[in-house]
């Protein structure tokens, strides 16, 4: 064997490694004593050929799933060495290894041939749940006269049957899911047609990454345990390699090897980071030490939504989360007490609802809009109102309520064709033909996911007048069933199941594409004749068999839900086009929008292909979210996040810098995969979400905010540097009410702590009561 070896990584440096073995991922190496047996496998420190130990992952059946023969990897920028030829690294193996109680510590000294030496100790640590990680500390011990910074490694890499990293499956939150087909082409879009790519970790809701191979189903997966973000250097154009000690984030990357006996595919993670625009060192200084914690996980045998499903588990429940303190009763009412004061009539009572936007701090109205579903949230929040003033015997706030529900249930095209429309303007739109809208609904067309959010809140309107007895119950579950019976009998597929995207009054899919304006670009978003929105009815559909007892509801439902199931779930492995806003692209809510079928279909069927769908839905959409902090620099007013206050927040679409607080929303839902699957990770998730996402808000009135539920629409982080909307839109007090309405109406508490005295049968008792959400509305007295 050569001793040394050149190896080019295609990021953007060329580096040196110098190596004095080398071992194929699927070599059977003779083994020293030094093993330990974990839940699905075996760790073993391998003694390599130039007598230094590496590490392998052995299967339970002895089949060697994934090696490093050189876990210590050190790259050392010098001097005398210009940034565009890159760094020095040294690949070797421990020089000590020490057996533990639960794993080993180890240690490798490295010398550089500027005669800086670097001390490595890691300590490889196993834990309960069958996942390991590597705890590493490395210190400058001698400095060489032309050393000036240096960076660690931690990689690790299984076999691979393909020559091009895109024939493999990816999972790396806020990324990639399985594949990139379907991502925005955003600043972290990886390109899979190359060898090797990166990231810095602020761009992963968790900073993870796993790659599964579909042919021999063997999974690889590494992350960053509970990081430490921070960074000490403005950001904001700073040069794109930094040498600076205050730098406390790293990079996580893949890399695709060949030679003659075996093709490898390599995840890693650099601290701190190697990303191609956002390269850093720490400077090689006596005694400076830099340490983190990484996990890996490794597989044999699951499908890729199973892999990625129980791996991001296992590496989340390492996190430590430090849940922010709020009291869920406190924030309903301080967002019920502003839905309150915002609501009202328009043009003289024409229309009657929440403004479509407000300022901050100062909460002023920017746009008097009105949408039934997805931003606008008008029914859902004339629901909450009617049911905050009857339950509170304030009956203003109830009327206020009443009148939003009765704008939405008197809208003509909802009565006479079945199929709502969605905008309501008091300014002036324009169409592709130049035709104006001024104070009435304008042409935008009805997409099956506003009008779906906009039904559901009228079907919680009809309940609600049920259970109260209301005079308007029975006119509104006419209204009701109408746009049901659309869905039954009028809207029209390929007889697979499917439901378009966008549908006209006749139930056909909306053939011309100027009803969204002007701009082309708006135009291309339509893609009403696409599938993708399939899964978005079905939790109503299921409402309504739930409602009615009516059985087409049931076989129009799992209609749905099959085609989603086959499509989406199973051959894709991704979830896309969830917003109106956006083209068919692979983001959060179309995930938020499976996980929510997937779980009624289970709640209606029993079968439980539907909870592991769910399950994986869940994750899709749950990982999405940021489980760590970080400060964000800029000076803007607006910025709260100078001390930080992102974790809780998600990333909006995959492959963006974008995030929002939707997920607040979820922790219900979450809440109830908990009891459904009695897996505790679901009821940690749901408390991150439940809690975090109330940072943003001005309960605590330091932010100094008109109101207290106020908070910003969307806003970026992933690279330290503030930039938002900086506006408020009615969703985000939805995402805020809707999830503690629903807990409380499951279980008569507010907070998920307020249930630590029930057991999981009383749990579940409860949550068969109330259904998917069209069983009977209860009345807590």
């Amino acid at each position: 064997m050569n001793p040394m070896k050149i190896i080019t990584f295609l990021c953007l440096f060329s580096v040196t490694i110098n190596i004095s073995a080398k071992v194929c991922v699927n070599s059977n190496q003779p083994l020293d004593q030094y093993s330990i047996r974990m839940d699905n496998a075996n760790l073993k420190m391998t003694k390599n050929n130039n007598g230094k130990y590496g590490i392998e992952i052995w299967s339970g059946k002895n089949d060697l799933i994934a090696c490093q023969p050189f876990p210590v990897i050190l790259a050392v920028k010098s001097k005398n060495v210009s940034a565009s030829t890159g760094e020095t690294t040294t690949l070797t193996g421990y020089d000590i290894v020490d057996k533990t109680d639960d794993g080993f510590l180890c240690q490798a000294f490295v010398d550089t041939n500027n005669g800086s030496r670097f001390k490595f100790q890691d300590e490889i640590v196993t834990h309960d749940n069958g996942i390991f990680s590597i705890k590493r500390k490395v210190t400058v011990v001698d400095v060489g006269s032309n050393d000036e910074g240096f960076s660690s490694r931690i990689a690790f890499h299984i076999a691979s049957d393909y020559t091009s990293l895109d024939k493999h499956d990816f999972f790396a939150p806020g990324i990639i899911y399985r594949t990139n087909e379907y991502n925005n082409n955003g600043p972290a879009n990886p390109d899979l047609t190359s060898r090797s790519f990166c990231f810095k970790e602020t761009r992963f809701g968790l900073p993870m990454f796993l790659v599964h191979n579909p042919n021999n189903k063997l999974s690889l997966s590494l992350a960053h345990v509970s990081p430490q973000i921070s960074t000490g250097i403005r950001e904001k154009g700073a040069d794109h390699w930094v040498i600076n000690s205050t730098i406390e984030y790293g990079s996580i990357g893949v890399t695709l090897t060949e030679d003659l006996e075996c093709n490898k595919v390599e995840i890693d993670y650099t601290y701190p980071s190697a990303d191609k625009k956002y390269k850093r060192s720490h400077p090689v200084h006596k005694d400076l030490a830099h340490q983190y914690e990484i996990s890996i996980y490794v597989s044999k045998g699951q499908c890729y939504t199973s892999a990625a499903t129980e791996a991001y588990k296992k590496h989340f429940n390492l996190y430590d989360i430090k849940l922010f303190e709020v009291d869920m009763k406190d924030v309903y009412k301080s967002q019920l007490d502003m839905f309150a004061q915002l609501a009202g009539p328009i043009n003289g009572g024409v229309a009657y609802g929440v403004p479509w936007s407000l300022s901050l701090p100062e909460g002023k109205p920017h746009a008097f809009e009105l949408q039934n579903g997805f931003v606008g949230q008008q029914t859902s929040i004339a629901f909450q109102l009617m049911r905050y003033g009857l339950e509170q015997d304030q009956k203003n706030i109830f009327e206020k309520g009443l009148a939003m529900a009765r704008f939405w249930f008197n809208d003509e095209q909802l009565i006479q064709y079945g199929l709502p429309r969605s905008w309501w303007i008091q300014g002036t739109k324009e169409d592709g033909y130049g035709n104006k809208y001024t104070g009435t609904f304008w042409s935008y067309p009805s997409f099956i996911r506003c009008a779906t959010d906009g039904m559901e809140g009228l079907l919680d309107c009809v309940r609600l007048a049920c259970a109260y007895n209301l005079p308007q119950k029975n006119e509104w579950m006419d209204t009701l069933c109408k746009f049901g019976e659309f869905l039954l009998v009028k809207a029209k597929n390929e007889g697979d199941g499917s439901f378009y995207r966008a549908y006209d009054i006749t139930g056909d899919f909306v053939r011309d594409v100027k009803v969204m304006g002007p701009s082309i670009h708006e135009q291309n978003k339509l893609q009403a004749n696409s599938k993708t929105n399939t899964l978005i009815p079905v939790r109503f559909l299921v409402k309504m068999y739930e409602l009615t007892g009516d059985n087409r509801y049931y076989k129009r439902a799992l209609a749905a839900g099959e085609y989603g199931y086959k499509t989406f779930f199973q051959d894709l492995g991704l979830f896309i086009g969830g917003t109106p806003d956006h083209s068919n692209i692979c983001d959060k809510e179309a995930g938020v929008y499976a996980m929510y079928a997937f779980t009624s279909l289970y709640m209606m069927t029993k079968d439980k292909k539907w909870l592991e769908a769910a399950e994986y839905a869940a994750i899709f959409a749950f990982s999405h979210t940021y489980c760590y902090d970080f400060k964000i620099q800029g000076d803007e007013k607006e910025n709260i996040f100078k001390n930080g206050g992102v974790i809780g927040q998600s990333i909006i679409s995959v492959g963006t810098s974008d995030s929002d607080n939707y997920n607040a929303f979820i922790y219900y839902e979450l809440f109830k995969m908990y009891i459904l699957t009695q897996d505790p990770f679901y009821k940690k998730a749901a408390q991150l979400l439940e809690k975090n996402t109330k940072q943003v808000m001005d309960i605590d009135k330091t932010k100094g905010y008109a109101y207290r539920a106020l908070l910003l629409e969307a806003s970026t982080f992933c690279d330290f540097t503030f930039s938002s909307v900086k506006a408020w839109l009615p969703w985000c007090g939805v995402a805020n009410s809707d999830p503690i309405v629903k807990f409380y109406q499951t279980f008569g508490v507010y907070n998920i702590t307020d249930l630590e005295n029930k057991s999981l049968r009383k749990l579940k008792k409860a949550l068969i009561d109330i259904g998917a959400g069209g069983k009977e509305y209860h009345i807590w007295r």
